[in-house]
């Protein structure tokens, strides 16, 4: 799977949307020599990785800093200490952050050395957070390992006997934050307004079937019955006035009205060997 080109932007939307300013130096980043080059992820990130920039460097040095190294690390996105949040690469390729994950996006943090984070940083990456979850299907948890899903932090990746490994990072203030982002990220995520954009989970019942839909920003959906375990997958194509979809090994023709309405009805589904059914949808909200 590839992103959508859109994801990037649809966040910058969400971050605006709670009054946070952004900045792009995704085109400066990536126009950096790497000996391996930054490529589209494949697969949806797992979780988040917060890094510490052990020093008060500005948002707007930090792409000219990492072009000076030999091995550039660039990270996803760095957040300063007023929240404003800066792109370095844009969130459907692998960084190159030094944990050398590409299951995972990556913050960078401005702050000092073992220092902590302010309030504007943590509402900052909140937001980043619940955009993930409602996008990706982040799961709201803590990782406390390299392997497991959620919100993890830098030193979870390195070799502690390793000096220059950054073994400390980001340190022992910000991490201990973890849980206060992720609730905060929540009650985030069911606020965000996606406009005539499907992206994420939605309810959706057609006649006496229900049915959880999961859209991705890349033009990719699944379906779930949360009843008997079944499911399925898809891609969704917007044309402005409608968004159809094309459901793997099915014959069935569906397709959902936009703008959004306010009355219950969707749109519409016809399976096979069965009458045309109002499609009935709702964004989840949990």
């Amino acid at each position: 799977m590839t992103s959508h080109p859109n994801v990037n932007a649809l966040l910058s939307n969400a971050l605006r949307s709670n009054a946070i300013a952004v900045l792009d130096y995704t085109s400066q980043t990536h126009a950096i020599p790497m000996k391996s080059p930054l490529y589209q992820r494949s697969w949806n990130p797992v979780g988040v990785v917060m890094h510490n920039t052990s020093g008060l460097i500005a948002l707007e040095n930090m792409a000219g800093d990492w072009a000076t190294r030999a091995n550039p690390p660039p990270s996803h996105l760095a957040i300063d200490q007023s929240g404003r949040v800066a792109y370095f690469v844009r969130l459907n390729y692998a960084d190159r952050a030094t944990e050398n994950t590409n299951k995972h996006i990556s913050i960078e943090f401005q702050a000092e050395a073992n220092g902590g984070i302010t309030e504007a940083q943590l509402k900052s990456a909140a937001v980043i957070y619940g955009f993930l979850h409602d996008v990706y299907g982040m799961e709201f948890a803590i990782a406390s390992k390299k392997d497991e899903k959620g919100l993890a932090h830098h030193s979870l990746f390195v070799d502690p006997t390793n000096p220059e490994a950054h073994a400390n990072c980001p340190g022992a203030a910000i991490v201990a934050r973890k849980a206060e982002i992720i609730e905060l990220a929540k009650k985030i995520a069911a606020s965000i307004n996606f406009g005539d954009e499907p992206t994420g989970a939605w309810d959706v019942r057609v006649s006496r079937w229900y049915w959880i839909y999961q859209f991705s920003a890349d033009g990719s959906v699944t379906w779930r019955d949360p009843y008997n375990g079944r499911n399925g997958a898809g891609t969704w194509n917007s044309n402005g006035t409608q968004i159809s979809f094309k459901w793997k090994n099915s014959k069935t023709v569906e397709t959902w009205d936009i703008p959004f309405k306010t009355d219950p009805r969707t749109g519409s589904c016809e399976m096979e060997g069965e009458p045309r059914y109002d499609v009935i949808a709702a964004r989840r909200t949990g």
